[in-house]
């Protein structure tokens, strides 16, 4: 072959490089764009819609089987609370990254003013390779900053995510790193994305709402996210107890099959979920956390519930059933687990 033919040819080589390369490289910066747009949707703070003030006392009616509860007095409790506040935070040892869950009971398909469903910490220790989930039971009767005592729940409802972070910090001494925010809808889309969930379901686990979504026989199996939904969100067997390691079961499950999800799978879960979904974290933040959660190998899962067992009781404040819990014990509980990992030892010693 001549000179000039042989350089013609090459030249063409050339040519078809370069056009796939430029082919190549605009797809991969559509894709960059488009998923920075789409986290950026995430991060559009929730609606908040008007909810109302809290009822007046006398007008509200009592929950059945309050009048058989001890009342709760504003003044003890108050000075319960505030008793509990230590004046120096001490620093953790531990490289712990803390976010806080909030699952809220919205039926309007938006992130609106609603009573959190599921009140979780999710703190992650670097130092020690450990995911420590912490479930608060949504009946825990606090102060809320600017309105007055009632169930925990009821923060995020009256002022939205501001207000609920705020009564976290007042009430436990805790500031989360950041906050993810869910509602119902974004709950069943995420586990349906990511293949459904295996769980170990209890003969007592199954009621009418699970029925009602297929999920009809105990035992392990792959739950949809609407049976998911369904199975977290019982509380006829074992009340707000059993009710929150339901829901810490769901999340360890999903946990533990982080590193088999695939890109397509995480991708449909970012593109499904902005209009359910919110979370303060940057772009650049949040590519960053999913990557090392999926990198990371051999996390430990650690839980825990407050309030902890034989540190509460159930009583009556102003016609509402609540959890009248000792603050003393479940702050530094809760402080040592999620900062230390302190588990057992500090649990034993605080039932002593």
């Amino acid at each position: 072959m001549s000179e000039p033919k042989r350089k013609r040819k090459m030249r063409g080589w050339v040519k078809l490089i370069l056009i796939l390369g430029c082919v190549l490289a605009t797809a991969v910066l559509g894709v960059i764009g488009y998923l920075g747009l789409t986290l950026q949707r995430m991060r559009q703070p929730p609606l908040l819609l008007e909810m109302p003030e809290p009822t007046a006392v006398a007008e509200r009616t009592p929950e059945p089987g309050v009048e058989d509860l001890d009342e709760v007095s504003d003044a003890a409790m108050i000075e319960k609370i505030e008793s509990s506040k230590q004046e120096e935070k001490e620093e953790p040892l531990h490289d712990v990254d803390v976010y806080l869950i909030y699952g809220v009971d919205s039926r309007h398909g938006q992130l609106d003013r609603s009573r959190s469903d599921v009140i979780m910490f999710f703190a992650v220790d670097w130092d020690t390779n450990a995911i420590r989930l912490v479930s608060m039971q949504r009946d825990i009767l606090i102060e809320i900053p600017g309105k007055e005592l009632n169930r925990i729940n009821a923060s995020y409802a009256w002022g939205g995510l501001d207000l609920a972070l705020l009564t976290m910090e007042h009430n436990f001494d805790i500031t989360p790193d950041n906050v993810f925010v869910v509602n119902f809808q974004g709950t069943v889309e995420i586990i349906d994305a990511l293949g459904g969930v295996e769980i170990d379901v209890h003969e007592s686990d199954i009621y009418e709402w699970t029925r009602w979504e297929g999920l009809k026989s105990p035992g392990r199996q792959i739950l949809t996210g609407a049976q998911a939904l369904a199975y977290m969100r019982n509380r006829r067997n074992g009340g707000d107890v059993r009710r929150t390691q339901r829901q810490r079961n769901v999340v360890t499950s999903l946990l533990n099959r982080r590193k088999t999800f695939s890109l397509p799978q995480i991708l449909t879960v970012i593109n499904t979920i902005p209009n359910h979904f919110y979370t303060d974290m940057t772009e650049v933040e949040m590519v960053k956390f999913i990557t090392k959660m999926i990198k990371e190998e051999d996390m430990e899962i650690e839980q825990l519930s407050i309030p902890i067992e034989g540190s509460f009781e159930y009583a009556s404040y102003k016609g509402m059933a609540v959890v009248d819990m000792d603050f003393v014990t479940n702050r530094e509980v809760l402080h040592n687990f999620i900062y230390w990992g302190e588990v057992k030892t500090v649990v034993e010693e605080a039932l002593e």
